[in-house]
This record gives C-alpha cells, sequence and structure tokens, in this order.
C-alpha cells in the first residue's frame, strides 16, 4: 500500500511537462539532415517518453545512422527544443501539496540529465526536487530501472518507500525491475495497453494527488 510511501519519483515528459512541440521539432531536425521525412502526428505522440536512441532505432532502421541521429537531434533540441515546453495544468499545485506534506520529490526521466535540470529549472519547478536523475550521453542508462536502481543506491529510501509517477511502459516496467509501486499517468501520452500493469492509475494531476494525499481535504 501506498500509506508508507514517502518519495515520489516524477516521469518528466508526457508527467510534468508537454514536450511535444520541442520533440517532434528536433526529430523533424535530424530526420530532413538523414534525407529522411519528418513525423507524422502519430510518430510524433510514440517518440515522446522513450530512450532516444530506441526511437531513432524504430524511425530509421538503421543502426549505422542511430548515432547520428541522436547527435543531430540533441543540436537542436540544446539549441531549442528544450525551451518548448508547457507543465501540464494541476502540476504546480500538486507538487506544492506533495511537498507540504513532507513527500520527497524526484524526476527520473530518459532524457539527458543535462536537458531535464535545464527543462525544470527554466519552467522553475527545480526547487520542488531533491535530485534529477536522467539518462546519461553515451545511453548506458537509457533503462530507466537501471538508472533507479543507481539512484536509490545514492538516497536513503527502500524500494518500497517509493512511487514512481509516469505515462509509458518504460516507467512501470521499471518499478517492477526494482520493486516500487508505479502510478499510470493517464493525462500523458501512453496507451491504456502500456500502463495497464500499473499498480494505480490517475487521469489528471487531481486524481493523482488524490491516490498520494488520500486522507488531506482539498482547500481551493
Amino acid at each position: 500500500m501506498l500509506n508508507n510511501c514517502s518519495a515520489v519519483f516524477f516521469d518528466m515528459d508526457g508527467t510534468l511537462v508537454d514536450p511535444r512541440l520541442g520533440i517532434a521539432r528536433a526529430f523533424d531536425f535530424a530526420l530532413r539532415e538523414l534525407g529522411r521525412p519528418a513525423l507524422t502526428a502519430e510518430q510524433q505522440a510514440l517518440c515522446v517518453g522513450p530512450p532516444l536512441r530506441e526511437s531513432f532505432r524504430w524511425l530509421l532502421g538503421d543502426e549505422a545512422l542511430i548515432e547520428r541521429g541522436v547527435q543531430l537531434y540533441r543540436e537542436e533540441y540544446r539549441a531549442r527544443g528544450m525551451y518548448e515546453h508547457a507543465l501540464y495544468p494541476g502540476v504546480i499545485d500538486l507538487l506544492s501539496e506533495l511537498k507540504e506534506q513532507e513527500f520527497t520529490l524526484f524526476v527520473l526521466t530518459a532524457k539527458m540529465e543535462e536537458f531535464a535540470r535545464e527543462i525544470a529549472s527554466h519552467l522553475q519547478i527545480h526547487h520542488f526536487f531533491l535530485e534529477v536523475f536522467g539518462a546519461a550521453p553515451d545511453g548506458s542508462t537509457d533503462n530507466k530501472g537501471v538508472r533507479l536502481q543507481q539512484a536509490l543506491g545514492q538516497l536513503e529510501f527502500h524500494p518500497e518507500e517509493c512511487v514512481i509517477v509516469g505515462d509509458r511502459r518504460n516507467d512501470i516496467e521499471a518499478a517492477k525491475m526494482v520493486g516500487t509501486f508505479s502510478i499510470g499517468a493517464g493525462w500523458g501520452y501512453g496507451s491504456d495497453d502500456e500502463l495497464r500493469e500499473a499498480d494505480y492509475f490517475a487521469h489528471t494531476p487531481f486524481a493523482l494527488r488524490e491516490i498520494l494525499l488520500p486522507e488531506i481535504p482539498f482547500s481551493e
């Protein structure tokens, strides 16, 4: 049960922020440089959340081009894309209340850690989080479960004291791999099928608040 949870690991893309515009622009830049067509609307949605190399492997179908695609994407994303984000409605209120109730908050993302830290600072939410855990540039921590294991090795929390909130399959798989609880963020980009094995499911940030703070009355 979540009664014993005191630490919350939030996914970033599709959970805290809607990053679609910046991500799509960076992918389109990389694909154009590689002589490939721009993303369709469906492809844009599918590319929000998974590790970058995984998305390029699926889009390009050519292992020899993946690292070049990653390099081009990061050039565009660093210059413009990571500033083209919007916080989901209700996120600030949720984070504020969780902090007031003495939860310890973290970011756990498949995005490169450098970018995640800059985005949190740019959107002025960095002060809510004790730490931001993201992927290494070389892809060695693209697996969120691996990154979470590393994070817990640095922290004074046991897995059963933690919950991951995320909108994609890799968030739920990371929780199962490490032994934490999981909550599917239904307002993001993941399908119901991706999130069906989550321990809990929330359609909105307010519904997530009801799961994490069931005994705290809501005050406007």
